[in-house]
């Protein structure tokens, strides 16, 4: 592909980008209420008077272990669910020392029960459904 026709390419695509966002600020509304009802888990929402583009979800379960066997059953099922941090960021390792690391027990927390659901248009709403059943059926 030349460069001429990447850059039309990708302006063509570009206009679309309003009704894209438009499409996945619809689809997260719809699916943003369905977790929340699932009751026992936090799912982490724009700040007022702000819209996010809602590229996934942030669901913080109540306890690690619901959060382990949630991602035991739908990250092998190829569903769009996962972990956004494996640690908090000043257990890294690789990374240099941080002033106040040793103080950072919410951080860790935090990184201990949150998972991603995708909010993709190509999780289908009965796939949607199958993994908020997964997800009740850990908070059981």
């Amino acid at each position: 592909m030349s460069a001429i026709s990447l850059g039309v390419n990708l302006w063509s695509q570009a206009s679309d980008w309003p009704e894209f966002l438009a499409a996945g600020q619809a689809r997260a509304a719809q699916r943003k209420v369905r977790l929340q009802a699932l009751g026992g888990v936090r799912v982490m929402d724009d700040a007022e008077g702000d819209a996010g583009v809602w590229p996934f979800f942030q669901v913080l379960m109540p306890t690690e272990k619901a959060r382990d066997e949630a991602l035991e059953r739908l990250w092998p099922a190829g569903l769009g669910v996962g972990r956004l941090f494996v640690h908090a960021l000043a257990d890294y390792g690789y990374l240099p020392p941080m002033s106040g690391a040793a103080d950072i027990a919410n951080a860790r927390d935090y990184a201990a029960r949150l998972l991603v659901v995708t909010n993709s248009e190509w999780l289908s709403e009965s796939r949607f459904e199958h993994v908020c059943s997964v997800l009740e059926r850990s908070l059981a």
